[in-house]
């Protein structure tokens, strides 16, 4: 027979068992870094060398309060914008309208 614990046996578990997270800091810079660069966040877990779907599952650790999760579920949005913004500087002035703004002819 279990010795009884006042609860569920499995609220004593010392192990939550599973297989560790893949979750490193290199990888988190690498998909905060491609995402600056203004990549989709696809790209951003293939450079980090895992699958979509992980990085999915360590933002959403990140939003529920998982301190190993939360800077990147921070770093995400922000990195982002980042790359949003250089995507679209950089589209601004490879654009013949590029001569507008400074008076040079490109082509």
């Amino acid at each position: 027979m279990f010795p009884r614990f006042g609860g569920s046996i499995m609220a004593v578990r010392r192990n939550a068992g599973g297989r560790p997270s893949k979750f490193t800091t290199p990888d988190a810079l690498a998909v905060v870094a491609e995402l600056a660069r203004g990549g989709s966040l696809e790209a951003a877990a293939k450079s980090a060398g895992v699958g979509l779907s992980t990085v999915y599952r360590w933002l959403d650790h990140g939003r529920r309060g998982d301190p190993r999760f939360t800077p990147l579920a921070v770093a995400v949005p922000a990195a982002t914008s980042a790359g949003k913004t250089a995507l679209a500087y950089h589209r601004l002035w490879a654009s013949p309208w590029r001569s507008l703004f400074t008076g040079k002819r490109r082509f």
